[in-house]
């Protein structure tokens, strides 16, 4: 499917209702499932990663596919390894590309049995659940935040104190803080002191619990705001306290002419006149907003510096590469300096796509292109559902706010 995405009025305006945020949804699953106590999910996320997490952490098959669903296969590889059956693991052609060695050997040091089906290092994997025991792991910090993220929720139920240290930089910080504040609701402790965490086994106590709106999906509505000629968008449920480091994305867009005013309903996007001439920053704790915030200065004509994009290489795509790809259609080039560096540039006027963008089968490209109907008469986007993957009413709320979104036959 192709879709053709146009706005007569370069204006944006409206309320919406952001998708509950998949990445407390998807801990809280694993949690509710590991609890022996009742523990009640309200606005549980509707996107497809957490619908299939939730799929198949209640099935009782043993084999399991969790297709495009990162998330689900990692905290899925700890969980399983924690349960008294044999599983198959497997997902889609890309999922068995995305490397996951690190957390297979690190739970394998703590009495995990897991066999690698296919490729050394790789999904699909065969796990042979037993009861782990406590350890002390050293885990070099770049690591995927989802492989520490999945130790740490199996670790109140292993026997004795999980230990994990880290060597070098940590990425996505924000992302296992997350993780500890979520088991501390629950009533397990844990100490962070420089480069160690440490969590001892506990009981999770019975609790109710509301998922917020997610700040990354926000981040695409901060670029509407960024490009359009005129912005008062109004998204319901975000607060100044939460606890997902994506939020920062206020700070960033407030330096590219977007203004954030917490009200008692959410958060209100209106433009201001404070632009910077050229932007720079590091998005180690924050690599899902790359995409939103590389597409919106570059499309300002604002020379951008960014680092800290290293992990984009492993997501549902090589994100640098796509954006690169598709950036030229558009007169944008990205030069890399180095693996996890690039500065943008402008190559050309302002030019309309040259062809239809490509969505590379990532709900993340896919919406930071797509307001760029904004700044040209129309754009054309391939494979458009995939922004279902964790909003899936996008195209409808961009369809609220007066979007023309059609199929293109």
């Amino acid at each position: 499917m192709i879709y053709r995405i146009s706005k007569t009025a370069k204006e944006v305006k409206g309320v919406i209702s952001l998708p509950a945020s998949k990445s407390i949804s998807n801990r809280l699953l694993i949690i509710k499932e590991l609890s022996s106590n009742p523990i009640t999910i309200n606005n549980l996320s509707e996107s497809d990663d957490t619908n299939t997490l939730h799929r198949l952490i209640a099935s009782d098959d043993t084999a399991l596919n969790t297709g495009d669903a990162g998330t689900a296969m990692r905290f899925l590889t700890a969980f399983l390894a924690t349960r008294t059956s044999e599983y198959s693991l497997m997902g889609s052609e890309r999922m068995h590309e995305r490397p996951i060695g690190v957390l297979v050997d690190a739970l394998r040091q703590l009495g995990a049995t897991i066999e690698y089906s296919g490729e050394e290092g790789y999904p699909p994997l065969k796990i042979t659940g037993n009861t782990l025991h406590g350890g002390q792991l050293v885990l070099d910090g770049s690591v995927s935040s989802q492989f520490i993220t999945a130790l740490l929720l199996i670790a109140p139920v292993i026997s004795g104190p999980l230990s994990i240290e880290f060597s070098g930089k940590i990425s996505s910080r924000p992302y296992i803080s997350m993780t500890l504040q979520l088991l501390e609701i629950f009533g397990i402790e844990s100490s962070w002191k420089n480069n160690k965490i440490k969590i001892c086994p506990g009981s999770f106590k019975e609790s109710s619990i509301d998922v917020e709106p997610d700040w990354s999906a926000a981040s695409y509505w901060y670029s509407m705001a960024a490009l359009a000629e005129d912005a008062d968008i109004t998204l319901t449920g975000l607060t100044a306290r939460s606890i997902q480091g994506d939020s920062i994305v206020a700070f960033v867009f407030n330096l590219l002419g977007v203004r954030t005013e917490f009200t008692a309903s959410g958060v209100r996007l209106t433009k201001s006149n404070e632009i910077v001439d050229e932007i720079g920053f590091d998005f180690t704790d924050c690599p899902d907003l790359a995409p939103a915030i590389i597409v919106t200065s570059a499309a300002l004509g604002i020379p951008g510096l960014f680092t800290g994009l290293e992990s984009l290489k492993i997501k549902e795509s090589d994100r640098i590469a796509a954006l690169t790809e598709e950036l030229q259609k558009v007169g944008i080039e990205l030069v890399k300096i180095s693996e996890g560096a690039i500065r943008t540039r402008m190559i050309a006027d302002s030019v309309s796509p040259a062809s239809t963008f490509s969505s590379h089968n990532d709900h993340r490209i896919a919406m930071s292109l797509a307001p760029l109907g904004l700044i040209h008469e129309s754009i054309e986007m391939e494979n458009p559902e995939i922004t279902s993957k964790s909003y899936p009413n996008f195209w409808d709320d961009l369809r609220s706010v007066g979007f023309e979104i059609g199929s293109v036959e």
